[in-house]
C-alpha cells in the first residue's frame, strides 16, 4: 500500500492579502489552501482513534465523505505542489522520498513511559504519545539528520550497508504516519529552497 503523507507546517487560516482557508510552510514558502485543500491535508494526518495508515483510497474516500467535489484532482493538485507525498511500501522510489524530506520534530522524549518498555514523547507534564523504546531512538535520530535517508543511515549504524540502510529506512519511513498523526512532528522539505 502506498501511504500519503501531509508535507509542510500548518499555519492556519488567513484573511491578507486575500482570505484562504488555511495556509502551510513548506521550506521557506507559504502555501495557501482553499476550502477543499485545506480539508484533504488535515485529513492525510489520519483520524483520532484510527489507524494513522493512510492510504490514497482512504484519503480519496475520507475526503469525498466530507464534501470535496473532486478528491483525485485536490489530491493531484496537492501532491503536485509537494504538500502531500506519496511513499511506496518498497522500490527505489523510497529513497528518492527519503532524500527529499526531512522530519522534523515537534515534541520531545519525556522518559520511559507507563510501561517502562516504552518511551513518552510530549512535553514535560503533557506526556502525548508512547512509543517502544527502538521507534523513539529512530525518532531522536531522525530529528537530527538532514534528510530521512541520512535518519535511516543513523539507525542503520552508518552508511557503510546499502542493505541495512535500506532496512533501516523502512522503519524510518514506516514510524512516521503515527508520529505525524500524533502531531509529534512533521515532514518538511530537506532543501527549503524547493
Amino acid at each position: 500500500m502506498t501511504v500519503v503523507l501531509p508535507v509542510g507546517f500548518r499555519l492556519g487560516p488567513e484573511t491578507l492579502p486575500v482570505p484562504v482557508a488555511g495556509s502551510v510552510r513548506l521550506g521557506w514558502v507559504r502555501h495557501a489552501l482553499d476550502d477543499d485543500e485545506a480539508r484533504v491535508w488535515d485529513l492525510a494526518h489520519g483520524l483520532a482513534g484510527d489507524d494513522p495508515l493512510c492510504g490514497s483510497d482512504q484519503l480519496l474516500a475520507r475526503a469525498a465523505a466530507v464534501g470535496v467535489a473532486e478528491p483525485d484532482a485536490v489530491v493531484a493538485a496537492l501532491v503536485d505542489r509537494s504538500l502531500l507525498v506519496p511513499v511506496p511500501s518498497a522500490g527505489d522510489d523510497r529513497e528518492a522520498v527519503a532524500r527529499r524530506f526531512v522530519a522534523r520534530p515537534l515534541l520531545v522524549g519525556i522518559g520511559a513511559g507507563q510501561d517502562p518498555s516504552t518511551r513518552a514523547l510530549g512535553l514535560p507534564g503533557w506526556p502525548v504519545l508512547e512509543l517502544p523504546r527502538a521507534t523513539a531512538l529512530r525518532w531522536e535520530g531522525t530529528g537530527a539528520a538532514a534528510d530521512l535517508w541520512e535518519a535511516a543511515e543513523l539507525a542503520a549504524g552508518g552508511p557503510g550497508a546499502p542493505g541495512a540502510v535500506r532496512a533501516a529506512l523502512a522503519d524510518v519511513l514506516g514510524d512516521l504516519p503515527v508520529l505525524i498523526s500524533h502531531h509529534c512532528g512533521y515532514l518538511d522539505l530537506a532543501d527549503p529552497r524547493g
